[in-house]
């Protein structure tokens, strides 16, 4: 489609010229065409966007802690 533009307004000039009568709707067709062609390149070479991070991952809950019963220590003498 970008082409197109470029074509068109190309043809118009020729023409245009070919009658001795400039026409500014060719010029700025052809402009058109060329910023769009242009505009299209430049994004077909821009990097790609980086991924979005990943969503935090959920701290795990703490077990509640374990009642032990104390182990008596024989008495050493």
């Amino acid at each position: 489609m970008r082409y197109l533009y470029v074509i068109f307004g190309v043809l118009l000039i020729i023409f245009a010229w070919a009658g001795k009568s400039a026409t500014w709707a060719a010029i700025i067709l052809t402009a058109v065409g060329l910023i769009q062609i242009i505009a299209g390149l430049s994004q077909k070479h821009a990097p790609a966007p980086a991924p979005p991070p990943p969503p935090p991952k959920p701290e795990p809950k703490p077990e509640p802690a374990k009642e032990t019963p104390e182990q008596e220590k024989p008495a050493e003498s």
